[in-house]
């Protein structure tokens, strides 16, 4: 009897890890269909080139955000959870490709504590919430679309937009949101918590500690 539980705890796990291992793979890849395509690429390298015609030295440093950006996507699924240092890191780089095809149209606050810079969140969690942020919403230069990183007290983290919706809704409104729950759920971790109060749209996440509690 305790041989069949055994069994079925086992198989349980090897079934939770397997299904971790597809959302992993699924995000990694759909990330990366954001952005080669040929929209994206056409963007970044018209940018790569004004910038090399304006300024040399900007333009090697967007080549190197760029490749900061590929290269951590595609390493990103070699673990489940990441620190949040690292996360931040890549999401810094990204938020400069934006800044140059969105100028003022688009800022970003980061205001973490270095005590929480080494709790872990399952990685490219904070691309797909500024992604999903971008999707939705207008990003003008007299309409900026400002987005919030932060880290409460507790320990949670909250990235949060102002809302200022698209006439034209995008398609799979809650894909990446769905992304990052089922994902949470897998790792075994609290659920995210989203609000919208018609003004604001705000995600707060459950940070792993380093101890490995919350």
């Amino acid at each position: 009897m305790i041989a069949m539980r055994y069994l079925h705890s086992y198989g349980a796990r090897i079934r939770a890890d397997e299904a971790l291992k597809n959302v992993s793979l699924q995000t990694q890849f759909d990330c990366l269909k954001t952005h080669i395509n040929p929209h994206f690429l056409f963007n970044s390298f018209n940018s790569l080139s004004v910038l090399i015609a304006e300024d040399k030295v900007r333009a090697g440093n967007f080549l190197d955000e760029l490749s900061t950006v590929y290269r951590y996507m595609l390493q990103s699924h070699a673990c489940d959870l990441i620190p949040l240092r690292t996360e931040l890191a890549f999401i810094q780089a990204y938020f400069s490709l934006l800044k140059t095809r969105y100028g003022n149209g688009i800022d970003v606050l980061i205001d973490v504590n270095a005590c929480h810079l080494e709790a872990r969140l399952p990685p490219l969690t904070l691309h797909i919430l500024v992604e999903n942020a971008i999707r939705h919403n207008s990003i003008l230069a007299d309409q900026p679309l400002l987005l919030s990183i932060c880290v409460t007290p507790e320990g949670h983290l909250v990235v949060g937009n102002n809302i200022q919706r698209k006439t034209l809704r995008a398609n799979n409104l809650q894909a990446g949101l769905t992304n990052i729950t089922t994902r949470f759920r897998l790792l075994q971790l609290p659920q995210p918590t989203i609000m919208d109060d018609g003004q604001s749209f705000t995600v707060q996440l459950p940070l792993l500690q380093k101890s490995g509690t919350m």
